[in-house]
């Protein structure tokens, strides 16, 4: 009776668990009841700065604007054990599953968000367990043109010690526009000459991920246009083997104006040195 049974999650309550729930949150550390921090044109704050070990188990975030895709122009990034680079580096809309900067309502095992289709607003919660062995630091970056604020906590397990044998969460984004394929310009993906035409080499296909090393991919998020034949963005969340040499790269579809068209989508070599769990990847752009 060591695990939790899969027909009842809450049997799990009935064993003693070794780790301490704390949270990392916006609360107005002044009493009252402004629980928002202001984040402004082209700032980077620091959401959260854990000591470890531990694992974030649930982050919830509520924004709003009236700037025109501003889901696309928020940029988080979530590092892991003092690396230098990212784990996750996804705009905030489309790291909450989904793309081109807009807001809709949705739900999946994993996350969520709230917001009604076509409104300035909204709230999304992740449930993507992101354990961590010494230290977890989760930044947000406003890349628009207006201040916006921001609610968020983060919810925790703090441990003695590292845990054993855990995959560490990776997320990445990357956009192809306009993205090539192998038909004629203008030519419909149902047109018959298209679906008769054989590609036994994969040539010209869109590459969603490359990866090495140990772990599990989990999530796909592809937001496209077909009608116009470009593919405008994707998300890849996975979770991959700590304990390696080397490094994940940053993705290269970071825009520093996000209604400028273009980027690319490039190889993700998931380092050999870790083991990570990869989840999503999505556009910049609306």
């Amino acid at each position: 009776m060591d695990m939790p049974s899969l027909t009842n999650p809450l049997r799990g309550l009935i064993l003693p668990r070794d780790s301490r729930s704390k949270r990392v949150s916006s609360y107005d550390t002044t009493g009252a009841n402004h629980d928002s921090w202001p984040l402004e044109p082209g700032e980077t704050k620091t959401l959260a700065d854990i000591e470890g070990p531990g694992c974030i188990n649930h982050i919830w975030m509520t924004s709003g604007s009236d700037e025109p895709a501003w889901t696309r122009r928020v940029l988080l990034r979530m590092f892991w054990d003092d690396e230098e680079q990212p784990s996750v580096e996804v705009p905030m809309g489309d790291f909450f599953g989904v793309g081109h900067g807009e807001i809709r309502q949705w739900e999946a095992l994993p996350m969520n968000m709230t917001g009604s289709p076509g409104g300035d607003r909204s709230a999304f919660n992740c449930w993507w367990p992101m354990p961590f062995a010494s230290r977890a630091r989760l930044e947000i970056v406003n890349e628009g043109e207006k201040s916006r604020p921001i609610y968020f906590y983060v919810d925790y397990e703090q441990y003695d010690d590292p845990l054993a044998h855990t995959l560490h969460f990776h997320s990445c984004w990357r956009r192809e526009n306009p993205c090539k394929g192998w038909a004629k310009p203008g030519t419909s993906p149902g047109d018959k000459d298209v679906n008769a035409t054989p590609n036994l080499t994969g040539e010209d296909n869109y590459l969603i991920l490359d990866a090495e090393g140990r772990g599990h991919y989990v999530r796909r998020d592809l937001a496209s246009l077909a009608a116009r034949h470009r593919l405008r963005g994707l998300l890849l969340p996975c979770l991959r083997d700590a304990g390696r040499a080397g490094s994940l790269p940053r993705h290269l579809a970071v825009q520093r104006e996000p209604r400028e068209l273009g980027g690319q989508v490039d190889r993700l070599p998931l380092s050999p040195h870790r083991s990570h769990y990869v989840p999503q990847v999505h556009p910049r752009d609306h």
